[in-house]
């Protein structure tokens, strides 16, 4: 049987989160969550997720910060920027 894609959640709100992983896990992915860009650099070699999902506005580390690093990386993993805020 084939593994399900997983899917990385990078959000502060936890809340959020919950939600957009219960909405993925229905739709037949996998998911792994992250409270900030620190804590998903240091999940992508473990968790190797398919995509990203990657919010903005993040302390201590936010989403621009991250792709400043995650791109020093070279990895090919599509990230999909969300936000909350107008």
């Amino acid at each position: 049987m084939t593994k399900a894609p997983q899917i990385l959640i990078v959000d502060d709100n936890k809340p959020f989160r919950f939600l957009l992983a219960a909405f993925l896990e229905k739709a037949r992915y996998e998911t792994a969550e992250a409270g900030d860009g620190q804590e998903a650099l240091n999940m992508i070699a473990s968790e190797k997720p398919a995509a990203i999902l990657l919010d903005l506005q993040m302390q201590p580390m936010g989403g621009f910060s991250f792709l400043e690093e995650f791109n020093a990386l070279d990895l090919t993993i599509p990230v999909i920027m969300i936000t909350g805020d107008d």
